[in-house]
């Protein structure tokens, strides 16, 4: 395996940490209830022909009578990076309810994802550990996201390239960064995203905006890096669903 510490990951230590203040138990409760059906894997569609006869929708006229069950797992491995520079630092606690209610739907739903996060600490650009692949999620891992600070700038080519050996390894699916800035070196990050793409990773990225105008705008600035999909979202709660979608379909 990798040793993530010599190419500057680590991992946030503190133990005496009150997770609790980010656990957003409502919000995780409906996304659960809400994508509850892709835990099954089933769900029931109508069809003109199929295994079963749905003798009620025959009786309203409906005229795809017979049900049958589709699979609908999703086999996608991901993984998301999450940007806690100084401009998320007065929303901070609301990023991280979200962003924590994704990881436990994404747990729940069984579907293989690793999180990373990145910050300025000591004016040295941190790339943080907060949940491996091949780990369950648990109180650990949300530990580890509610200690992390926002400060600092986006310098996501930096981040990128901390990154890379690791994704170079796992090549996972998607590689989703959540960002509410712009990058503080354009040119570098596009020539990262492009490399990242070029070994076969979808590139995504969702910006995170004060209001619609300005999750837009930031979403225009991240397409220009060459991400194949851009989101903006203006709603924290919004961004647990945006990525379930993105996951749907893929």
């Amino acid at each position: 395996g990798l040793d993530t510490k010599s190419i500057g990951i680590q991992i946030p230590d503190q133990s005496n940490v009150d997770e609790t203040k980010i656990y957003d138990q409502d919000l995780i409760n409906n996304l659960k209830a809400k994508f509850k059906e892709w835990k099954t894997g089933w769900k029931e569609y109508h069809f003109l022909t199929g295994d079963e006869f749905d003798n009620d929708a025959y009786l309203e006229g409906y005229d795809r009578p017979f049900v049958r069950d589709l699979k609908k797992s999703i086999r996608t491995r991901i993984v998301i990076l999450l940007d806690h520079s100084s401009s998320i630092a007065d929303q901070q606690i609301d990023y991280k309810k979200a962003t924590l209610a994704l990881c436990e739907v994404l747990a729940f739903l069984k579907i293989k994802f690793s999180v990373y996060a990145f910050n300025t600490t000591k004016r040295q650009v941190m790339c943080w550990l907060i949940k491996p692949d091949d780990l369950k999620w648990n109180n650990s891992c949300a530990k580890r996201l509610a200690q992390i600070p926002a400060n600092g700038g986006t310098p996501l080519a930096e981040v990128y390239d901390k990154l890379y050996p690791i994704l170079y390894s796992k090549k996972p699916d998607i590689f989703l960064t959540l960002s509410d800035g712009e990058p503080s070196d354009a040119f570098a990050a596009r020539s990262m995203v492009k490399l990242f793409k070029s070994i076969g990773i979808k590139m995504v990225a969702i910006g995170v905006g004060r209001d619609i105008r300005n999750a837009t705008i930031i979403a225009t600035n991240l397409k220009y890096l060459g991400f194949e999909r851009t989101l903006g979202v203006s709603r924290l709660k919004d961004i647990p669903n945006k990525v379930l979608n993105i996951l749907r379909h893929r």
